[in-house]
């Protein structure tokens, strides 16, 4: 049994379930980040914020190293 969140990443990014929801929020932070090109100051800070929130969350459950991984068993 796992006893820190690191160990539980690690051995959830084992799983394809797992990759296919770090797609999902990435393809979500990239969705965003195409909203910013003609957004107003308001709309703009509120955007800036969820894509710094994804990017927290990728960043935590350690996106790249895990989708490199799955790439490379593809």
């Amino acid at each position: 049994m796992s006893k820190t969140i690191e160990e539980d990443i690690d051995n959830l990014g084992n799983i394809e379930p797992f990759m296919r929801l770090l797609e999902y929020i990435h393809s979500k932070r990239e969705y965003a980040i195409g909203g910013l090109y003609n957004a107003d100051d308001e709309t703009l800070k509120r955007t800036a914020g969820e894509i710094k929130a994804l990017d927290e969350l990728l960043i935590e459950c350690k996106y790249d190293q895990i989708s490199d991984k799955w790439k490379k068993l593809v």
